[in-house]
């Protein structure tokens, strides 16, 4: 790093084998023998990370160059057909989606549409996301759709919700957590209601190697315990 230092204005950390340098403005990467991979002929580059994207793993660095950006691999050859500069694409669970003043367009690898909507907004959710369920925003209201392997929508969830999140709870999976007129309601994956009525906020407890959700009401400080399988509105347990 300190002999790379002497030849380049910044120089990053070794990630993935490869090095981020810039020299007049100009970004580029050298591996840890200090050869050049990758030449400097970015206007902007992310460090190289791992990149999952239509169900391959792969080792990329976003990058942008003149009108145009894109996301390369450890080679140098893109991942990703390249983009407009000012047109916003994200990998949301695993699919490429791309920004437009209409909505999100669902885009292959190469460039071509897969899916056009009129979603305003999709829930990003790296950790919590279940695979091909996506929480998205349509005419102000949050709901929530399955995409197929063949990138056929079907809707999951009505959109009658001011906001929506998915919802972890160790040993029962995700749920998703809708909000309407200040209240919260739990549902699972397959947009069925497991938890129903007005609750202010939902936790977890792990008793005997076993999960259970608990419902929080903030007007009389009350507690309803629940499984989250057994049908909605039968809580276990008052609190």
């Amino acid at each position: 790093i300190c002999i790379l230092k002497q030849t380049y204005d910044f120089v990053g950390n070794s990630q993935h084998g490869l090095i981020k340098v810039i020299k007049n403005k100009k970004y580029g990467f050298v591996n840890t023998d200090m050869q050049i991979v990758i030449p400097l002929v970015y206007d902007w580059s992310s460090s190289f990370c791992k990149i999952k994207l239509y169900g391959k793993q792969y080792i990329g660095a976003y990058v942008s160059r003149g009108e145009y950006k894109t996301i390369i691999k450890a080679d140098g050859t893109p991942i990703i057909h390249p983009f407009a500069d000012k047109e916003p694409y994200f990998i949301i669970n695993d699919k490429l989606w791309v920004k437009t003043p209409e909505g999100y367009i669902l885009m292959s690898r190469k460039g071509s549409n897969l899916l056009k909507t009129t979603f305003q907004n999709i829930i990003n959710d790296r950790v919590r996301q279940p695979k091909n369920v996506y929480l998205v925003q349509k005419n102000g209201k949050y709901g929530g759709i399955h995409i197929s392997r063949n990138n056929m929508m079907r809707e999951i969830l009505p959109f009658n919700f001011q906001s929506a999140n998915f919802w972890h709870c160790p040993g029962n999976g995700i749920f998703l957590e809708c909000q309407q007129e200040e209240k919260k309601e739990l549902y699972n994956i397959k947009g069925e209601n497991v938890i129903s009525g007005s609750y202010d906020s939902f936790t977890y407890v792990i008793p005997f190697r076993k999960s259970f959700i608990l419902a929080h009401t903030k007007e009389d400080n009350q507690i309803d315990l629940y499984d989250g399988i057994s049908p909605p509105g039968y809580p276990f347990f008052f609190l």
